[in-house]
């Protein structure tokens, strides 16, 4: 056999080892089936340590769905999209006078120019690193095997001492609806529309749905997406994030119907499709009428025509291939990653694997066995290998592969985009992990305000006892690119406090993260330097049936009120910046929510602050913001806006805003934002104690709602 040394160093990542060649009873060391994100890259990392290795692929191009008609494409028409949204909508604004008109046609050539640069840069990857590459559809036929049909009917046999399975995903079916790619489309349909349609309808309100909505709906199409489950996002996405989701979205113009499902087949008629609707909860049926319906339930693991059956390969009851930590199948020559196995289904996760997967114990006839192990860390590739009666077997081989599902990330490139990694606060309650949230909202964020991008907020959640970050998930700008920081932070096991001491760049949307961990290091008031503005931890005030809760905080039942009604209010406290405090509060009355019947929750502060300084938000039977009644805003004099209210006195200064409300299952909330900036007290030379500041008034009634 023949022996090459390559040299090796730690910094260069350049390997020193042996590599043997090897006999030709086998024409492969390793067969990647599938040259999605995950197979290409396993494929090719293989071959750089020394592997001759395979890929076959049955699409003419490279790169999977991902690159040819999920990932890439999508990403494409959002940005232009988005840049044509502004040009219409929000130049003007920024001082731009423009008439901006769309040409689609040149859109969607931008679009295949970057698959096309891209699927190519994979070909010229594959033929540096000296990848072969096999057009045509992988059947497995023995542990050892794989059978290659070309599109020309010509079969070739590869002789492998392993496989590898990256086949991917597909779309997910919907019984009874036929995808035609034109009228009735899925998210590759979806991708190339010859026009923009007047209506579109998206059976599913999930991260590919709401992606391919919003490019359709910036250009002037009106979509509504209907879900079955009661909120938007999917599975794993945050519910506060997920609410503040659905409200952003329905300002952009699109219409959601939760809890709904379809109950018959779209019809065709005269260019329009008919889709019937039924409420999960109360049955009602409705009507859509729409130009192009998408269909958009999820996606499915691809194992057709694989081959399993002839290896004894069985399914596990959601189609998935099971695999153990090594990502090796029961066969143990036999592995698999990506889509076909269990874990979120996305392009950066198969990624991982392919750069985790291993191949362990490749025997040559008792002669040499050899094992590659890519990676213990996500920076340094170890190649170990053995060969019988000469190496030993050195560093970790036979350990498991590290990869964490709970730090991979999921993003949805909406504007404002949605990313979040770790546990949502559902999931932390249902497992009763006990924790402390910090919220930062994009609005006190000064790159943000600049930028005139400030919806959403960033929240984290950390172990009460360790400070531990336990998940992270944003609403607002570039959060796609922040919650990199959070899924690097979660990783190694950093608390709140280790990314609070990171030197952030200023200004930058990042900081956002940066305030939360600060406000997580104490559950107590804190000053700052400055000893002009304060800040707090997140607190919850707990209240008791009589009204008043553990802290000094008092909960008091409004004069009128009838005490055969439940007006029990609750209030949580967010510290939101240095000087933001978000206060959450919620009145809740048996009394239905309906058209003439309204709750208005009146916040005011002690006679520290003056009786008279006073708001109410008024909520509306649908839950948004009503505006101020007639009567309520007559007791204002301190500030004219239906906004924002002014309090002012000797010793603060008090800016409400961001008023906004919900009904959610009956329970009537109201948000809004509180910027105070205190005086020094004179006599303690402390600023004002939060402890003492705040009591809570409640009132029912029933009124005309303004809108």
């Amino acid at each position: 056999m023949s022996l090459c040394r390559i040299s090796f160093s730690t910094r260069q990542r350049v390997f020193n080892t042996i590599v043997r060649g090897y006999s030709v009873t086998s024409d492969a060391d390793l067969v990647v089936i599938g040259a999605g994100p995950g197979g290409y890259v396993a494929a090719i990392k293989a071959s750089q340590l020394g592997m001759k290795t395979v890929c076959i692929e049955k699409n003419a191009t490279l790169g999977g769905t991902c690159l040819n008609v999920g990932c890439i494409p999508s990403k494409s028409l959002l940005n232009n999209s988005h840049y044509y949204h502004m040009a219409k909508h929000d130049f003007i604004n920024r001082g731009i006078d423009c008439t901006a008109t769309l040409n689609l046609e040149k859109m969607m050539e931008a679009k295949l120019s970057s698959v096309a640069q891209l699927t190519g840069g994979i070909a010229q990857l594959f033929k540096a690193n000296k990848v072969g590459h096999l057009n045509g559809i992988g059947t497995i036929t023995g542990p050892n095997q794989v059978q290659v049909k070309k599109s020309d009917g010509l079969v070739e046999t590869v002789n492998t001492r392993n496989i590898l399975i990256a086949s991917g995903s597909e779309v997910t079916p919907f019984a009874g609806i036929a995808i035609d790619e034109e009228q009735i489309v899925s998210s590759t349909g979806a991708l190339s529309l010859k026009s923009v349609p007047k209506k579109m309808a998206i059976i599913g309100a999930g991260v590919i749905g709401l992606e391919l909505g919003s490019v359709w709906q910036r250009l002037g199409t009106t979509v509504t997406a209907v879900e079955f489950l009661g909120h938007i996002g999917g599975m794993g996405i945050d519910m506060e994030v997920s609410k503040t989701f659905q409200r952003t979205l329905s300002k952009q113009g699109f219409k959601f119907l939760l809890n709904t499902k379809v109950v018959m087949n779209a019809q065709k008629a005269n260019g329009q499709i008919t889709v019937e609707v039924e409420g999960v909860k109360d049955g009602k049926k409705d009507t859509l009428e729409c130009d192009v319906l998408l269909v958009s339930v999820g996606r499915r693991p691809y194992t057709e025509g694989l081959g399993l059956e002839s290896v004894s390969i069985q399914l596990d009851d959601r189609g998935r291939i099971p695999v153990n930590d090594r990502f090796q199948t029961k066969v143990p020559s036999i592995y698999a990653i990506g889509d076909v196995i269990q874990g979120p289904m996305l392009a950066h996760k198969a990624e991982d694997e392919g750069f985790y997967f291993k191949i362990l114990n490749f025997n040559r006839n008792g002669d040499t066995c050899f094992v590659l192990i890519l990676c213990a860390t996500k920076n340094l590739y170890d190649m170990i290998y053995t060969c019988t009666g000469i190496l030993a077997v050195e560093g970790i081989a036979g350990g498991a592969v590290h990869i964490d599902y709970n730090c991979i990330p999921s993003v949805v490139y909406t504007h404002p985009e949605v990313a979040w990694v770790g546990k949502p606060e559902e999931q932390l309650k249902q497992e009763g992990i006990t924790y402390k949230v910090g919220k930062f909202p994009f609005v006190a964020n000064s790159r943000a305000k600049t930028n005139n991008d400030q919806e959403g907020f960033v929240k984290v959640l950390a172990d009460q006892q360790t400070d531990r970050m336990l998940g992270v998930h944003i609403i607002g700008p570039n959060a796609g690119e922040m919650i990199a920081e959070a899924a690097l932070a979660l990783e190694y096991g950093a608390s709140a406090e280790d990314v609070a001491r990171v030197c952030h760049p200023h200004p930058g949307a990042d900081m956002s993260i940066l305030w939360l961990p600060v406000d997580m290091l104490s559950l107590n008031m804190y000053l700052l330097l400055s000893a002009l503005l304060f800040t707090v931890a997140v607190t919850e005030l707990t209240m008791d049936k009589n009204g008043c809760g553990t802290t000094k905080a008092c909960l008091l039942k409004p004069a009128g009120c009838d005490p055969n009604l439940d007006c029990t209010i609750g209030i949580m406290l967010y510290m939101t910046g240095p000087n933001q405090l978000r206060i959450e509060m919620v009145a809740q009355t048996l009394i239905p929510v309906v058209q003439q019947q309204y709750v208005a929750v009146a916040f005011s502060h002690d006679p520290v602050m003056g009786d008279d300084a006073v708001t109410e938000c008024v909520m509306s039977n649908m839950g948004q913001f009503a505006g101020w009644e007639p009567e309520i805003y007559a007791s204002f004099n301190k500030g004219k806006s239906n906004d924002r209210v002014y309090l002012n006195n000797d010793e603060h200064r008090t800016l409400i805003s961001n008023i906004s409300s919900e009904v959610v299952d009956d329970r009537l909330v109201c948000h809004f934002t509180q910027q105070i900036v205190p005086q020094i007290d004179k006599k303690n030379g402390l600023l004002w104690n939060l402890d003492k500041s705040f009591y809570i008034m409640g009132a029912t009634g029933s009124a005309q709602p303004d809108g």
